[in-house]
């Protein structure tokens, strides 16, 4: 199973990429960022919809408090149950957050503002 976010939403093959069908969640939108944590959890960065998961190979997915950030890379540490995510800030500006799991917080890490 292979999963491809796209300007025009997330599509999955099962076929090694020989059809590819759209999961209609976010269908027509512009996906950023798309991965998978160790534990099988796909989380996505959505335009106006902001970061999502799904715990069933995108048959269903969640929204995530949103923070701040149009969030370009996704990456995971599965053992502390921690997210990190990168992107550009409304002023423009690149920002690292740390997330658990349970997302009742976001911690920013690293910021270039102030750099410029």
């Amino acid at each position: 199973m292979i999963f491809a976010g796209t300007g025009n939403g997330i599509f999955k093959t099962t076929d090694n990429g020989k059809t590819w069908t759209p999961l209609g969640s976010y269908k027509g939108l512009e996906v950023f960022a798309l991965a998978f944590d160790d534990n099988g959890t796909l989380f996505a960065s959505v335009k106006t919809f902001g970061l999502a998961y799904s715990e069933d190979f995108g048959e269903s997915w969640e929204d995530m408090q949103d923070v701040d950030l149009t969030v370009t890379s996704i990456a995971f540490d599965s053992d502390s149950n921690e997210i990190y995510v990168a992107g550009f800030s409304p002023e423009g500006f690149q920002e690292v957050y740390k997330i658990p799991y349970d997302v009742n917080s976001y911690e920013l890490i690293g910021t270039n503002k102030g750099l410029r």
